[in-house]
């Protein structure tokens, strides 16, 4: 039997989508026939999206015809220039009515319309944020006031000040703004003039408010994406792109930032014997520390953490060698990083993480597979990544 290895089927609507969502969504996957070998020639591809169940109604389906690179790795955009759509139309799909389901049917053999190869998975939470800009800004005009009479207990409701004014005696209601001042209401003259911009609206985390909440000026608010961060992975920041945000306790912001190219293939130290204290390099989140406890040993080490010590990237100096959990933060943000990097991503090899495991060999991380590693000798080769936080 063939076999289809999907790596990622994601949509990357990271950077704006309160702006405008791109009606596309990115796929990759790994190609192999019987016999477990890579297919790199090329092949026919054919993209349905079914609603409800795995084996629910196609919505939309299109056809292409990528060749896989030499690691049998294929990307192609659904929906992209390349696509020949054959069921649906893509921007009319309603993700409110989810869920949703990709199915991929790949033939390798000409006709390369002879789909072998099936496979099906969920959509799942990113996909729906396409939904979201049908629900991004909501329009306010000018609002209605209303008076009490005390004696009856009637709320007396006037869309315009002139009437605001007319059925208002007796000093009965107060009309209360942010323009720091309570008016009597039947004092005409102080509510002359009023026309709803005396009514101030405040932004809140992620929403922004434009206009000056007159008739011609209405408050406009909007959503920005619904995302409790302001920073997000893939955004290219702080002298490299960021791989990884987070909050403390006390809701402060952080992140952590891969430097945009590889830094080079080393080894983790020039010594297979080290001399470092017990534990001194065994941090598995804090990769800085790690570093700094390499580096000024004596004699000190040439290898992996003082390259990225050493390095300048983007205008920063506070780069190091990622601890193996900073690491892993790396190989999850892989694709996207990937996606927007192109040939300056991450290399499907192994990676040195700034975790020692003992007195000869080092944590590393393959990025082709994920696979966490602990027999790598201080003194073997494999590639450097710096990385720094904000």
């Amino acid at each position: 039997m063939k076999r289809l290895f999907t790596i990622a089927a994601v949509t990357l609507l990271t950077a704006a989508i309160w702006a405008q969502s791109p009606q596309k969504m990115s796929y990759q996957a790994v190609i192999r026939d019987a016999t477990n070998h890579l297919v790199t020639t090329q092949i026919g591809i054919q993209i349905s999206i079914l609603q409800g169940t795995s084996t629910g109604t196609a919505v939309y389906i299109e056809t292409q015809t990528p060749t896989p690179n030499s690691n049998g790795l294929v990307t192609i955009e659904i929906n992209g220039l390349l696509s020949t759509v054959t069921f649906g139309t893509f921007s009319a799909i309603d993700w409110s009515a989810g869920p949703y389901f990709i199915k991929t049917e790949i033939a390798t053999a000409v006709p390369l319309t002879t789909y072998t190869i099936t496979g099906i998975s969920q959509i799942l939470s990113v996909p729906y944020a396409l939904y979201a800009k049908t629900a991004a800004s909501y329009t306010e005009t000018d609002p209605v006031y209303a008076a009490w009479n005390k004696s009856t207990g009637i709320s007396i409701i006037a869309s315009q000040v002139s009437d605001f004014q007319s059925s208002v005696t007796n000093n009965t209601a107060v009309l209360t703004n942010t323009a720091k001042n309570s008016y009597p209401a039947a004092d005409a003259t102080k509510l002359a003039g009023i026309d709803g911009s005396e009514t101030k609206v405040s932004a809140g985390i992620n929403i922004t408010v434009t206009g000056f909440g007159t008739s011609g000026s209405p408050y406009i608010i909007n959503a920005a994406g619904g995302s409790k961060f302001t920073h997000y992975i893939g955004e290219l920041y702080g002298g490299g792109i960021v791989v990884s945000v987070w909050k403390n306790a006390g809701g402060v912001e952080h992140g952590l930032i891969a430097s945009l190219t590889d830094i080079a293939t080393a080894n983790w130290s020039d010594m297979l014997v080290e001399i470092l204290p017990l534990f001194a390099a065994k941090n598995p989140i804090d990769g800085q520390a790690n570093s700094t406890a390499i580096i000024t040993q004596s004699p000190l080490f040439e290898g992996a953490a003082k390259l990225c010590v050493d390095f300048s990237g983007g205008g920063f100096s506070d780069w190091y060698l990622p601890a193996i959990w900073e690491l892993k933060e790396c190989y999850n943000a892989e694709y996207i990083v990937n996606f927007i990097l192109g040939a300056n991503g991450f290399q499907l090899a192994n990676y040195w993480s700034s975790t020692e495991d003992n007195a000869t060999l080092a944590w590393y991380i393959g990025f082709s597979t994920g696979i966490l590693g602990s027999n790598g000798s201080k003194n073997s080769d494999s590639i450097v990544r710096a990385v720094r936080k904000f």
